[in-house]
């Protein structure tokens, strides 16, 4: 199975620019105005890669991911770093997602707020880029404020529910007949607990990296024994923002 691999607080500003060079041709990350479209997906002939399935473990801290087999296993296999940061600008949830899915800083898209943005996404984003590179693309989320990327931005397949359960079971039964070229697939489980206990040094906290783990799992296990996926998809396993040993994950 061929994998990219991060496994810490993300490097936004980069995740998309790696998921464009798997996918397509090379496309400058620029403003909407500017975009330039490729005729067609590009397939890597080194690499066979033709699927890119993007895991974001929300509020997922590095140190925490310790001693558990597919962690592990990634750690092992692939190619990550433990040293990343969400950016200066904002550590929430909504406007790291979108510095990922556009290749831009907080500051360069402007977006501040964690809520469901009311303004206009008018952003060369992963989604519009993969498709009109003629591929498909899917979003699994566990977070109702991500109804602002389906309303702006061109996914084929949307599906919102708050349960990691749900949302690996949804990603493998969509996933097994539809084989989409970029698949965005987020839990909240993580975050949740930090903040529920206030805290990345809490049991709650570890017994959800422990489920985020098993999620991860039965996520690797199902491309391994789907003959159209096996071999050809990289996964990226990254996070939005860290979360404190007590507390939050505030702004500086």
């Amino acid at each position: 199975m061929n994998f990219s691999f991060s496994s810490s607080t993300t490097f936004t500003v980069t995740t998309v620019s790696v998921l464009l060079s798997i996918l397509t041709s090379n496309i400058p990350i620029c403003q909407a105005k500017d975009l330039i479209v490729p005729s067609k997906v590009h397939r890597d002939a080194n690499t066979g890669i033709s699927h890119v399935v993007h895991v974001v473990a929300d509020g997922l801290r590095p140190d925490a991911m310790v001693n558990y087999p597919n962690f592990n296993w990634l750690r092992a296999n692939g190619v990550g770093t433990d040293n990343a940061r969400n950016q200066l600008e904002s550590a929430q949830t909504l406007p790291n997602h979108i510095s990922m899915f556009t290749g831009l800083s907080v500051a360069e898209h402007g977006h501040y707020l964690d809520g469901e943005s009311k303004d206009k996404l008018e952003l060369v984003n992963i989604f519009d880029l993969v498709k009109a590179s003629g591929g498909t693309t899917a979003f699994y989320g566990a977070k109702e404020k991500f109804a602002t990327f389906q309303k702006n931005w061109n996914i084929d397949s949307y599906t919102f529910t708050k349960w990691g359960n749900r949302v690996i079971t949804g990603f493998m039964d969509d996933m097994a007949t539809n084989m989409y070229t970029y698949a965005f697939v987020h839990f909240r489980e993580t975050d949740l607990a930090g903040h529920r206990s206030t805290g990345a040094t809490t049991v709650e906290y570890a017994n959800a990296v422990q489920q985020m783990d098993e999620y991860l799992g039965q996520l690797l296990q199902f491309i391994e024994q789907q003959p159209s996926l096996k071999g050809k998809t990289a996964v990226i396993l990254t996070t939005d923002h860290g979360f404190e040993n007590v507390g939050n994950h505030n702004d500086l």
